[in-house]
């Protein structure tokens, strides 16, 4: 591509201004957001005070990797459980598809336990991801995890008081 302009002696001005050209090639601009993919396992055991989840994010562009970051997804569960995820990292620091991203999801108390048994949903908020083209991924549920872990057991000693006034 090449522009030229040019004046002789008898016409001195001060020429044409361009100014956010485009150009494109045979095909149509992308204007398809990026899909996300979620990947989180269940938790079976207690005592950690945080679960890692990783989104896979895919777009025919590039994933724009500055979109990503803290709360781009809400945690929700049982017990009104609520809570915008941390970003944790990256797989590549560049722009490009597709992209891991792994997030960290704080436990309802100081750990992970059988009180917090249950389905949590963790859905993608409005306006958080973009490709390069600027094209955010509608906020949608992703997927869900479920806390299924055992209370502790408890041994009991029982008997009757004062003695003679039955059996156990």
């Amino acid at each position: 591509m090449r522009w030229g302009l040019a004046s002789n002696n008898n016409n001195n001005d001060i020429g044409w201004n361009l100014d956010d050209i485009e150009l494109l090639g045979f095909t149509a601009v992308d204007a398809t957001p990026p899909v996300a993919a979620l990947t989180v396992g269940n938790i079976t055991t207690g005592g950690a005070a945080t679960h890692t989840l990783s989104v896979t994010y895919t777009d025919e562009s590039a994933v724009q990797v500055a979109s990503l970051g803290n709360g781009d997804l809400l945690v929700t569960g049982p017990s009104g459980y609520s809570n915008l995820v941390s970003f944790f990292a990256v797989d590549a620091l560049s722009d490009g598809s597709p992209r891991m991203a792994a997030y960290v999801v704080p436990a309802p108390g100081a750990a992970w336990d059988y009180s917090a048994n249950g389905l949590y949903e963790v859905a993608l908020r409005a306006n958080e991801v973009f490709d390069t083209n600027s094209n955010p991924i509608p906020p949608h549920v992703l997927g869900s995890f479920s806390v299924s872990i055992a209370a502790p057991l408890v041994d009991l000693t029982m008997s009757a008081w004062p003695t003679g006034w039955g059996t156990v």
